[in-house]
């Protein structure tokens, strides 16, 4: 068996399409980090300079300094339109004020979106203490106040390297990219080798190279994670790791969070996610494969499969099937970033443990699938 799952890697690994795809991938996220620094040296100075002018606005959000800031950006906007004259103190302010939109766009008291309406945290409290308590809406509301509750109020917190090492959305993308390239011709091309036949011949030989081509198929799916998410920590080192144990709610893209984990657990949490997701996508491509034997049906179907919960057809179906879904598993950030339940025999149950427990039911489901059609394959 272990020669065996050494084959069908090496296989996957000899692509040139693959290594070509990587090597472009890559270079997109290193130069456009490179770029970034390039950006902050010609406008800073350096990136400590960045931090120190950042670090002045840390701390509790305070309403009337945001406006303040707000406030002066659009009146040297509005000199600049008008073509007055802009002090240098205040042409150094206006250009700097971009690496101010993190902070901008904090609120000092979010609203939360639960049961389809916008709270804030005393209008859940006014709800709840005239609520009728036997309903779902009631428990659902009730589950959310007690979680956001106990968090502490949003603060901002310096953190551009996280920024960029948690770009998961467009992470995801790649890693779909370099699975379904990898894994779309893995029963499809079978036949081009000399030694498959033989191993076809005898029900041993198909349940042994179905079990490589499945075990193959995971651990390249869990190498093209690790390179990914190296590549996006590589793109974050140079604007520091500053803010990894600041509250995921001091992140403008999870404000309105109702977790209270730190930005370096939510990193951990969110790969493991991410990894369930690639397994499923990775099963799923590796059974159609086998299915049609048509790497290109395979390659349109894997992508489709990931790109399903944000089409159009997928809009008009219930919020289930748009949140159970590899887009949403692999990209990982949004599970954390909002506030979702689902109701279960009348109670709520968090988006995280629907999901998972769906990701964990799919993973032996394929690979039960995979097997027992790879035992009926013929010579």
């Amino acid at each position: 068996m272990r020669e065996l799952v050494k084959f069908e890697l090496s296989k996957i690994f000899q692509k040139k399409i693959i290594w070509i795809v990587a090597v472009l991938i890559a270079a997109s996220i290193l130069i456009d980090s490179v770029n970034g620094i390039n950006n902050i040296n010609r406008d800073f100075g350096n990136i400590e300079i960045l931090k120190t002018h950042l670090k002045n606005y840390e701390g509790e959000i305070n309403p009337q300094k945001q406006l303040d800031v707000k406030n002066k950006i659009s009146s040297i906007r509005d000199k600049l339109r008008n073509e007055e004259k802009i002090t240098e103190e205040e042409s150094e302010f206006y250009y700097k004020s971009f690496e101010l939109r993190g902070y901008l766009n904090l609120k000092s008291n979010p609203k939360y979106l639960i049961n389809d309406k916008e709270y804030t945290l005393s209008e859940m409290k006014s709800e709840l203490d005239n609520g009728y308590e036997d309903s779902y809406e009631y428990r659902n509301l009730e589950k959310a106040y007690k979680a956001i509750s106990v968090i502490e109020k949003p603060q901002y917190v310096y953190q551009h390297g996280w920024r960029r090492i948690t770009q998961f959305g467009i992470a995801a993308t790649m890693i779909v990219i370099l699975l379904v390239l990898g894994i779309s011709t893995i029963f499809s091309d079978e036949y081009k080798t000399n030694v498959i036949p033989i191993i076809l011949s005898t029900p041993n030989g198909r349940k042994k190279l179905t079990g490589a081509k499945i075990i193959s198929s995971m651990i390249y799916a869990s190498c093209v994670l690790i390179f990914i998410s190296i590549l996006f920590f590589l793109s974050g080192l140079p604007y520091g790791l500053d803010g990894f144990n600041s509250l995921l709610n001091t992140n403008m893209s999870t404000a309105r969070t109702p977790y209270g984990m730190t930005i370096i657990q939510f990193y951990f949490v969110c790969l493991g996610m991410s990894l369930l997701g690639a397994l499923v996508l990775t099963l799923f491509i590796a059974l159609v494969s086998l299915l049609t034997k048509n790497s290109m049906i395979t390659l349109v179907l894997g992508v489709g499969m990931y790109f399903f919960a944000i089409s159009r057809f997928a809009s008009i179906l219930p919020k289930v099937v748009r949140l159970i879904s590899v887009y949403e598993l692999i990209q990982a950030k949004n599970i954390f970033a909002f506030y979702n339940s689902f109701n279960i025999f009348g109670r709520p149950v968090l988006y995280p443990t629907v999901i998972i427990i769906a990701a964990v039911i799919a993973i032996p489901t394929l690979i039960s699938g995979i097997r027992y059609f790879g035992r009926r394959q013929s010579v």
